[in-house]
């Protein structure tokens, strides 16, 4: 049987398989509500729950419950939806455990709402709930045992798929039809997937297609799939029942269900025919929601349109179009995005002070429509007043939804070169999730932040963002995190050309790592590299050799192959730079014409060169041979790179190659050019005297 579980840890992996080296297919970030069938496979737990990859095709995945085996603790646990109380009495201590003597971990203010799941310990009421670091803490309810009175009121939530009515016939068809239609879309509520109430089901599901069918600046629908067909079956159905039952508004409801059935299946013109057809049946029965709803569609058609001109993936293969139909395109896709624009405005204009949460849901819609135009801006300003009124109306999930959209418009910011908007929405989030314990997310938004302030040449404030957010939202909390952020730290430094600093940042992030960690450890050797190669006036082989001994070292004693490789491949890049020191300077004196000096083939080391090349030659092996692309496209850009600077240099005045006995030996080479020039006229000469004779 089916049930809801949260995610625990900071992230759980789904796997194809119930077993921890199955194949990764994705993963849930700690707070996700997923649903599954709890199963055990050699006697460790697991839950079996639907995963909709790329393709929005249902596939089954596996994501362990209980990560004792493998040193990880509790990652799942079931769910229990978390009730709202208010804290009445002056502070209430947040506590590690359900107990007066336990560690306090902190504290609520009264009037703050807190959410947590009512349980009894000893004749004791506790509410469990989350402290801002995201550890599971405990509240005291009533402290009158203890002379406090009541510290915790709960505060009743009106559930909002429950209006206190039975479903009709034509109600309870309808819920199944949107149910099927919703099923077709990539990402579906865990609510949604185990509602069994008819009314709540329809209800729920409408809200799901109003408000998830198109993604920001790309509408992504699955086309024709069995469920698609099977909501249309049943929406038809539900539309002949409303008839004969002489139920307008069930008609109406039915029409936009069809609309949004047609819109799935790429038919946006019919969809938007019969959406317009809802809304006048809903505007004749005076139902200001059910309009809104429709507008709600309309705007979804009008969206579809807009991409079919040139969106998503359109836009991607009209690059090479002619300028001129290129802005007509443009302007067609502008002019349906506005129309769109202009129904999610309506909708919002009929439901405002009437039902909050249909309100917040209709500002959101056209939040996400201004997302789609590129107008970040307007769409936050859209997206804070929905979040009020969702806080207002303690409705945690839409606050939710307003913050998921809000990394959408930092993202929309970022695309459309905005670094300073950018900025500024990603570092507001990073304080949000920081608050609320979600600690990769915060991580996620500050990074965003500091590639926008790099993007829009603000070296000081991206470092600022890397020292003073990045580092401190991870230090004390999880090392190789900590030393990560430090690595970007030590990246900002090298940009500013301050080796110093960059060896220094670097070693700090070093000593953070445990002798398991070597392939993280090269990430920061590379950065520490090339803060002594980067600026060819400044620098410093020695460390650099330094640097690629100390990698290949570290490969040696880890054992791993891949750190092995690095350090050839680098130890080979500086020998080759060793090498063109000497060899450069030497061949454009010998070069000069005025060089009257003895040339000494054995002064420029060809030997080095040789030796370094072979270096780098194995490393491309060992990353041919681990399949490793990423190795392989370094080392062979190495290799060019050292190529380029060969082939930049005066060729050999001449060059011998040796065979003995039949077979290649070896060749030498002759840097004496006067010599070999006079050698070539004197050659001419008698090459001209012979064809005389």
């Amino acid at each position: 049987m089916s049930s809801k579980w949260q995610v625990k840890h900071e992230r759980v992996v789904r796997r194809e398989e119930p077993s921890k080296d199955a194949k990764m297919l994705s993963y849930e970030l700690r707070g996700k509500v997923v649903v599954g069938e709890e199963i055990v496979e050699r006697g460790v737990t697991w839950l079996k729950t639907k995963f909709r990859g790329t393709t929005g095709q249902a596939v089954m995945s596996y994501m362990m419950i209980d990560g004792a085996s493998v040193g990880l603790g509790t990652l799942l646990e079931a769910y229990v939806k978390p009730t709202p109380f208010r804290v009445v009495a002056e502070r209430v201590a947040k506590r590690a455990q359900a107990s007066t003597s336990a560690q306090a971990l902190g504290q609520e203010a009264k009037g703050k709402t807190v959410f947590g799941v009512p349980m009894e310990v000893s004749g004791t009421q506790w509410i469990k709930t989350e402290d801002r670091e995201g550890r599971d803490c405990f509240m005291m309810v009533d402290g009158s045992s203890l002379g406090l009175g009541l510290l915790l009121q709960k505060e009743e939530v009106v559930d909002p798929y429950d209006d206190g009515l039975e479903a009709t016939p034509v109600q309870a068809k309808l819920g199944e039809a949107a149910a099927a239609l919703a099923e077709a879309l990539k990402d579906v509520p865990a609510e949604l997937e185990i509602e069994t109430r008819p009314k709540a089901r329809l209800l729920m599901a409408l809200e799901v297609l109003e408000s998830t069918l198109h993604t920001v600046m790309d509408m992504d629908f699955t086309g024709r799939t069995r469920t698609i067909e099977d909501g249309m079956r049943m929406a038809k159905a539900g539309l002949k029942m409303a008839k004969e039952a002489s139920d307008p508004e069930g008609e109406a409801l039915a029409m936009d269900i069809i609309a949004n059935a047609y819109l799935m299946k790429g038919q946006a013109e019919h969809a938007m025919k019969v959406a317009k057809e809802a809304q006048a049946l809903f505007r004749r029965a005076g139902d200001k929601k059910g309009e809104a709803r429709t507008l709600a569609t309309l705007a979804n058609c009008s969206c579809a349109k807009a991409s079919r001109v040139m969106g998503g993936n359109r836009a991607l293969s009209m690059s090479h179009i002619h300028p001129d139909k290129l802005e007509e395109f443009k302007r067609l896709q502008a002019e349906q995005l506005e129309e769109a624009s202009r129904f999610a405005e309506d909708a919002v204009f009929l439901v405002k002070d009437k039902d909050s949460r249909i309100e917040v849901k209709a500002m959101l819609k056209a939040a996400v429509v201004d997302l789609s135009a590129g107008k970040a801006e307007k769409a936050k300003d859209t997206i804070d007043e929905a979040s009020t009124l969702a806080r207002k109306s303690k409705m945690p999930e839409l606050v939710k939804e307003c913050l998921n959209l809000c990394v959408d418009c930092a993202d929309v910011h970022m695309k459309r070169s905005e670094w300073a908007d950018a900025a500024d929405v990603a570092s507001e989030l990073g304080a949000i999730f920081k608050a609320q314990g979600q600690r990769q997310r915060a991580n996620e938004m500050i990074r965003l932040q500091i590639k926008a302030h790099v993007e829009g040449d603000e070296g000081q404030w991206a470092l600022a963002a890397a020292k003073n957010d990045l580092v401190r939202l991870w230090k004390g909390f999880d090392k190789t995190q900590e030393a990560l952020a430090l690595h970007e730290v030590a990246k900002i430094y090298l940009a500013f050309r301050e080796p110093q600093n960059v060896v220094s940042t670097s070693r700090d992030a070093m000593e953070l790592l445990g002798k398991d960690q070597a392939q993280t450890q090269v990430k920061i050797l590379r950065t520490m590299l090339q803060c002594h190669l980067v600026d060819e006036d400044k620098r410093d082989l020695k460390a650099a050799a330094k640097i690629s001994e100390e990698c290949l070292a570290l490969g040696g004693d880890s054992g791993d192959k891949k750190v092995e490789a690095y350090g050839k491949l680098w130890t080979g890049r500086v020998g080759a730079e060793k090498f063109f020191e000497v060899y450069i300077p030497k061949v454009a004196l010998w070069k000069s014409p005025g060089f009257s000096g003895k040339r000494n083939e054995k002064d420029l080391k060809i030997k080095d060169y040789e030796r370094a090349m072979k270096m780098v030659d194995e490393a491309y092996l060992a990353f041919e041979k681990m399949e490793d692309e990423e190795g392989m496209q370094e080392a062979f850009e190495t290799a060019y790179s050292i190529q380029q600077k060969t082939n930049s240099t005066q060729d050999p005045a001449k060059t011998t190659h040796i065979f003995k006995n039949g077979a290649y030996d070896h060749s030498e080479y002759s840097y004496d050019y006067a010599a070999v020039k006079k050698e070539d006229e004197e050659k001419a000469e008698n090459a001209a005297a012979a064809l005389v004779e």
